[in-house]
């Protein structure tokens, strides 16, 4: 299967906020944070200068949550995470039957590593059967023909 291009990128609004250094006195004036929430994979930042003499924007850095996945994991078996896909259905949570105290598992837990991601292709449509079986389909319309020809004939000779 080809790969289909990525859909354009869509941005939603995830805040606005003002990042400023000046002095003051003998002191300087700054803050030079936002935060921000929300779960987009892609950040656009916009900035707005008005008319003021040009920023030396020299870098920007964005920070995210670590995120873990619990789950049992049986020794011997192989697994893979599968997401985006609406047929799958919610997931069911019940941490406290997995890991006991949530706290005390995450003081030990461990980092983990993610494998490649795997493309899931669906699999292909199913054939119709008129096309899997073609002289079956054909077969049926002679036989089919071939009756209604039978009583037609026989009401015709009847009828004289």
């Amino acid at each position: 299967p080809r790969d289909r291009p990525a859909p354009p990128l869509a941005y939603s609004h995830l805040m606005e906020g003002t990042i400023y250094r000046y002095p003051e006195a003998e002191l300087v004036r700054e803050s030079m944070r936002l935060d921000a929430a929300g779960r987009a994979r892609v950040l656009r930042l916009r900035v707005q200068n008005r008319d003021d003499k040009p920023l030396a924007i020299r870098g920007v850095t964005v920070f995210a949550p670590l995120e873990r996945l619990v789950f049992e994991a049986p020794a011997g078996r192989a697994y893979r995470l599968t997401y985006g896909r609406p047929e799958l259905g919610p997931p069911a949570y019940d941490i406290a039957r997995t890991v006991g105290d949530p706290a005390v598992w995450i003081a030990q837990a461990s980092e983990g590593r993610l494998e490649a991601p795997v493309r899931i292709t669906p699999p292909p449509p199913k054939v119709p059967w008129t096309e899997r079986y073609p002289s079956l389909l054909w077969g049926g319309l002679v036989a089919v023909v071939a009756v209604l020809g039978a009583v037609t004939w026989r009401a015709m000779k009847t009828a004289q």
